[in-house]
This record gives C-alpha cells, structure tokens and sequence, in this order.
C-alpha cells in the first residue's frame, strides 16, 4: 500500500505480497521483492501497473537497491549471488558469486554507481567494481595469461577482449 503520509490516506494498492521494497530516486518505480519466491516485482508508482518481473534467483531476495540514476537495481539473495538488472526492461545485466557458495544478505551501489558493497552469510562485507576499465585494468595485474575470447563476452559482456 502507498501511502499519502500528510494526510494520511491510502494512495494505492499494489497487489503485492512482499517483504522488501524499495523506490527508484525520482520515487516512479518501486521494487518489491515477493515473500516466498526469489522474483522481484517492478511497478509503477503512479499507476500500480507491473513495468517487468525479475526473475533468475533460487533463494528469497534479502536485499534490493537502485543506483544514483535509477537506471540499475541491485538484488542480493539467498541462493548466493547478487544481480543487476536493468529495472524497466526486466534485464539481467551482472550476477556476482563467491567461490563459497553463502547467501548475500545487504546490496548497496555506491554514489558514482561505479561500485557494489555487499554482506554475505559468513558477515563479511564486500567491494566489487562494476566499471569495465577498472576490471579490464585490475585482470590485467593478476591474471597471468590472456582472456580468450570466450571469456570476455562471458565476463566483460564485449564481443571482444580488449586490446585484440
């Protein structure tokens, strides 16, 4: 249920059974996680109308949050990863996983949108950078052989490996 604060009224019904929700920045779109199933609900705050569904998580959705813009929400979930999709589209853009499979429990984008600070099961919080150059530039000072092909467009989403 929205809620009309001031003057405490009921706005509008959204036909959700949740246990997390959060709105976007300009408050036009509010995520609802639902109770029993790892989906997330995308809707329309103004109208109640459903704008997509998110669906890919085994376990129950801990955790939800947008970036600056609203262009990307953030989902961490029982079943141990953490998702970023694309809100209005209803696309999976990035799944993060640790090599220990543990529930993530908090997600978080930082202000420039450029970094995810998540807490697992094991109570450990965690940084990960989601800005291509800095990952492209932090493989290359650990991974002691080139990525193939194959892995770029796995894991960097480009058609391409980088200066190939």
């Amino acid at each position: 249920r929205l809620w009309d604060w001031r003057r405490d009224r009921l706005v509008r019904r959204i036909g959700a059974n949740t246990n997390g929700v959060e709105f976007d920045p300009s408050g036009a779109l509010l995520a609802s996680t639902r109770l029993t199933q790892g989906v997330v609900d995308v809707w329309d705050s103004g109208t109640g109308s459903r704008v997509s569904t998110l669906e890919g998580h085994t376990g129950i959705v801990r955790d939800l949050a947008y970036d600056a813009d609203g262009e990307r929400l953030a989902t961490a979930s029982d079943d141990g990863s953490v998702r970023v999709w694309d809100p209005r589209a209803g696309k999976l853009q990035v799944t993060l996983r640790l090599a220990v499979p543990l529930g993530a429990s908090t997600v978080e984008f930082s202000p420039d949108g450029k970094r995810l600070v998540t807490t697992w099961a094991d109570g450990v919080t965690r940084v990960w950078t989601l800005d291509l150059d800095e990952l492209v530039d932090l493989a290359g000072e650990r991974v002691t052989r080139g990525l193939t092909t194959a892995e770029c467009q796995q894991y960097l989403h480009t058609d391409s490996c980088p200066g190939a």
